[in-house]
């Protein structure tokens, strides 16, 4: 690759981002360093890796370094993440070769920045990505399925059934026992999904202890009523909790295609209002969706619930105003509104995001929680991520743009926070010291300066 050029020559050279590796140091041409964010920098410009590759990546890294200057005159590829100098992380591609010169071993290589690529196979991930902990389809492949079913049933003219699921007690469960307690729940209740299903359905968890089932074929009412009457029967059945026994009810919601709408979003906002009908009746039963009764409503985005709450008083009201917000920008998309005004509520939200964000952080280092540079590392690509639909907003779909925001939030809040909040706790964590010692911001200060 680099055979009829000197090393000099090719680092000097500004056709290209090149950089030369030696042990732990690296040299920079004008365009690789520009990619770091120190266009004024000039030849030579040699740094520690470490000073820029994020720490989360810095093992891998040194790892492929060491195996790769073993074998001069191979070719050598890999990626990480980097730190610009104003703070965003970006990701690098470096492909080079493995130059022997004397007693030193260099390597020369391009360097390609492949950010935008990342984040674009990043969203793609997220139409096929089961969930983490139940092993079912998570949302986003949900309104995969969905979307299939719809398209085959306007081809055949056979319907399918859309069953909204929320468990009943699921809080008291984790109140009384912990999260690890109300995992083994949910697991549980994934489990029985799984079972009363048959191969053509769809089973998945939308988030929190909501759960969604796609029924082809079913089309008339007793038909799907069958099915949830099942599910109500089997989710309360006693559930062994640390030598305990325990249960949760299920409440349905039915909504028929096409009687109760020919589209993804009517559909589901249908099965929606009928599973909270359910709810308000008491809970562990099933209603069949009636539009007359229910109406049409915008799509609510996030649905914030009980089991999303970590116990972390400032931080539950911070994730509860970043859901609203998110549900704001949810019935923008719905009403059209013009590209600016959906780009203004985006924008506030990576305002809120930011501070929310640097909150956490403070706690992090406060309580010297581990793996925060990790944890920091997430927030960075979350802050871009959000920042960089602000900046195509106009151009994506309604379903699209909801679903990646209500993963964005709640997939955070339920692995990251979530065990950060577990680690908070265990240290002794006082929300009074907190915001004495500045790590939080108290709520009214934080309402009054947004305002």
């Amino acid at each position: 690759m680099f055979e009829n050029l000197s090393t000099d020559e090719l680092v000097r050279g500004e056709l290209v981002p090149i950089c030369v590796i030696r042990d732990t140091l690296v040299s920079l041409n004008g365009r690789a360093a520009a990619l770091l964010g120190r266009p004024e920098d000039k030849f030579p410009k040699v740094l520690s890796l470490r000073k820029f590759i994020v720490e989360a990546d810095w093992p891998r890294v040194a790892r492929a370094l060491r195996g790769a200057v073993l074998k001069p005159g191979t070719g050598v590829s890999f990626t990480f993440s980097a730190v610009r100098r104003d703070g965003a992380i970006i990701d690098l591609e470096l492909i080079g070769t493995v130059v022997a010169g004397g007693e030193e071993v260099d390597i020369v290589a391009v360097v390609n920045d492949i950010t935008e690529r990342a984040r674009d196979d990043a969203r793609l991930n997220y139409l096929a990505f089961s969930d983490g902990l139940t092993g079912l389809p998570n949302r986003m492949l949900f309104l995969d399925r969905l979307r299939q079913s719809l398209g085959a049933s306007r081809r055949s003219g056979v319907g399918f059934a859309l069953l909204s699921l929320d468990l009943d007690g699921f809080k008291a469960i984790n109140d009384s026992y912990g999260h690890e307690a109300g995992d083994q729940v949910l697991r549980a209740a994934a489990e029985i999904l799984r079972s009363c299903c048959r191969e053509v359905d769809t089973a998945a968890r939308i988030g929190g202890d909501e759960f969604a089932l796609v029924l082809p074929g079913i089309s008339e009412p007793d038909q799907a009523t069958r099915v949830a009457n099942r599910l109500i029967v089997e989710v309360g059945e006693p559930i062994a909790i640390d030598g305990d026994s325990s249960s949760v009810g299920v409440s349905v919601g039915i909504a028929l295609y096409p009687r109760h709408g020919r589209e993804i979003d009517t559909l589901i906002r249908a099965a929606d209002a009928a599973m909270y009908e359910s709810k308000a009746s008491g809970g562990n039963c099933s209603t069949l969706a009636d539009p007359n009764k229910h109406g049409v409503r915008a799509p609510c985005v996030v649905t914030w619930k009980d089991a999303h709450k970590l116990d972390i008083g400032t931080i539950d009201e911070q994730h509860q105003a970043l859901a609203r917000l998110i549900r704001r920008v949810g019935a923008e998309l719905a009403a059209g509104r013009d590209a600016s005004r959906l780009r203004q509520s985006l924008e506030e939200l990576v305002a809120l995001a930011r501070g929310h964000f640097a909150a956490e952080e403070a706690l992090m280092d406060q309580y010297a929680i581990v793996d925060r540079a990790k944890h920091k590392q997430s927030h960075r690509r979350l802050l871009q991520d959000a920042m960089s639909l602000a900046n195509m907003s106009c151009n994506v779909s309604m379903t699209l743009t909801a679903g990646f925001l209500h993963e964005w939030l709640i997939r955070h809040i339920d692995s990251a926070d979530r065990e950060l909040a577990r680690q908070l706790l265990a240290k002794g964590y006082s929300e009074h010291s907190a915001i004495r010692c500045g790590a939080l911001t108290p709520p009214n200060a934080q309402v009054a300066a947004r305002r």
